[in-house]
């Protein structure tokens, strides 16, 4: 039996999400806390796989129990389309992927990783706006710390690992939150 060796890519260069570590900690936005939203315990975490077409009517009764949906990336159009609009909404992609943002959502707050592009800000400037740090590579976490301490503000810095996808890491995200029960739809994606 031979042993399975995974080569994984993150998308940007280590100097281009540096860049936008730096430049997403010049904006003072609040970062990143536990229970962001009330809850009993169990999230609604939604990609945008094609199971999800077939299953989105489902969320209805997760919002009618009182479940926090938080919608991955793209999901966000797609579910405010539908009339649920999501409690949270996450990425971590460095590219500007300003398309998933074309509708506004006035109760959603956006949770958003230093390592996205300056773009995404910019395009939640009017909005609620959250700031977290995904761990992916120490070259990122180094940039994060580098910044912090040239500031010196005294934060701590809470960096969330867990995988290289948006999807992966909302479950990461939300058991930071405090969920320990989550309810998956659309994360049926190609990793």
């Amino acid at each position: 039996m031979k042993a399975l060796a995974l080569d994984i890519n993150q998308f940007g260069k280590t100097e281009e999400i540096q860049s936008h570590i730096r430049h997403s900690l010049s904006l003072g936005l609040p970062e990143f806390y536990p229970a962001l939203c009330s809850h009993d315990g169990t999230m609604s975490v939604v990609g945008s796989g094609p199971s999800l077409l077939s299953t989105y009517e489902e969320l209805r009764e997760e919002r009618a129990k009182g479940r926090p949906i938080i919608a991955v990336k793209g999901t966000h159009n797609f579910l405010i389309e539908r009339g649920l609009e999501p409690d949270l909404w996450m990425t971590i992609d460095p590219r500007p992927r300003l398309d998933q943002l074309k509708l506004k959502a006035e109760n959603t707050i956006y949770i958003v990783s230093s390592r996205c592009h300056p773009e995404v800000f910019e395009r939640l400037k009017d909005d609620r706006v959250i700031l977290f740090h995904s761990y992916a590579v120490q070259d990122e976490a180094d940039s994060i710390f580098e910044e912090r301490d040239a500031k010196a503000n005294g934060l701590t810095t809470f960096c969330i690992g867990g995988g290289t996808t948006s999807g992966v890491r909302a479950i990461h995200l939300s058991y930071a939150m405090g969920f320990r029960r989550f309810v998956l739809y659309g994360l049926d994606s190609s990793l």
